[in-house]
């Protein structure tokens, strides 16, 4: 009985960590920004951007990026019986992946699973397609973010921040290799796996490019919302700032990386010769570039409740 009453407490403080933990860092991170950024220079140079290239490509990349998931996701599920349009489709990928960004991990995009089961979708299966993808896109992000370590910075052992950015580099990498190791320790649950993901090689070639695909249309987005702000960074140093911050932004477990991801943005192009005030703007602009993210939801939001109402009407 008191080593039930111990794990269990063991649970609820685990879990009062996991929350815990990350507001506290973004409320460091938020507290930081506010107090050390020069806001002043930045709502300057922010009032002299070209509004039209940044609402041009921060709409059109998100739009494109919803696009090309819900194609890797329709492609993935090819094997199931869903009753279930390709715009339907698009619009439950586009509200949770959109939604997810504000989420610890990015884990609210795993809603699309429990809204696919009223049309046929099975939980289970669900789940490991989803899995799926998002070890796609940890395998994707991680490499490009090595990339943008060895090849973009010029390395060395006295570079504290480099040296924390390839340290948080291993651990992903050293949880991937975990995953691995668990899967061979468990043939069943591996089995059942492996009869979950497509067996055709096309299928998984095909969810490959378009994970490819989708990372490099998000790379162009963020080139040219960096330009609007005469920011002008070339691909590889786009490529390096948006893996490194998708990765540092991951593993600190703060829904939406607030505060976490404007501080690595604002470092990154420090590191990139930048002036203070140009890389805290080039931060700023990707935190607009999420608030441009959150009204494209919800306006998909308001089209997928309509759609729902109209096929309602049409049933009476």
């Amino acid at each position: 009985m008191a080593e039930t009453n111990h794990s269990k407490k063991g649970k609820f403080l685990l879990r009062a960590a996991k929350i815990i933990l990350p507001l506290a860092l973004a409320a460091v991170c938020l507290y930081y920004i506010l107090t050390s950024f020069e806001w002043l220079e930045i709502w300057r140079t922010i009032r002299q951007i070209n509004l039209s290239m940044f609402l041009a490509a921060s709409i059109s990349t998100t739009l494109i990026f919803w696009f090309l998931r819900t194609l890797r996701w329709a492609i993935l599920l090819k094997n199931e019986k869903l009753n279930i349009s390709f715009f339907k489709l698009y619009l439950y990928t586009a509200v949770t992946i959109g939604f997810a960004n504000f989420t610890p991990f990015q884990s609210g995009e795993a809603l699309k699973v429990e809204f696919l089961r009223k049309y046929g979708g099975g939980r289970f299966s669900g789940y490991r397609y989803f899995f799926f993808e998002k070890l796609l896109d940890l395998l994707t992000i991680s490499t490009l973010a090595a990339f943008g370590i060895f090849v973009l910075f010029e390395f060395n052992l006295g570079n504290r921040l480099q040296l924390a950015i390839a340290g948080l580099i291993a651990v992903l990498a050293v949880l991937i290799f975990a995953f691995v190791i668990a899967s061979k320790k468990f043939p069943e649950k591996l089995q059942t796996y492996r009869r979950i993901v497509p067996t055709q090689s096309s299928n998984l070639i095909f969810a490959f490019l378009l994970t490819l695909a989708s990372w490099t249309i998000m790379i162009f987005g963020w080139k040219f919302i960096f330009q609007s702000a005469a920011i002008d960074l070339t691909i590889f140093q786009t490529t390096a700032i948006i893996s490194l911050t998708t990765v540092i932004g991951i593993l600190s477990f703060v829904p939406g990386a607030i505060g976490v991801s404007e501080i690595s943005i604002a470092a990154m192009l420090s590191q990139m010769s930048y002036a203070t005030v140009t890389a805290q703007t080039g931060a700023m602009m990707i935190a607009l570039y999420s608030l441009v993210i959150l009204i494209l939801s919800s306006i998909h939001l308001i089209i997928l409740k309509m759609a729902g109402a109209v096929k309602i009407k049409e049933s009476c």
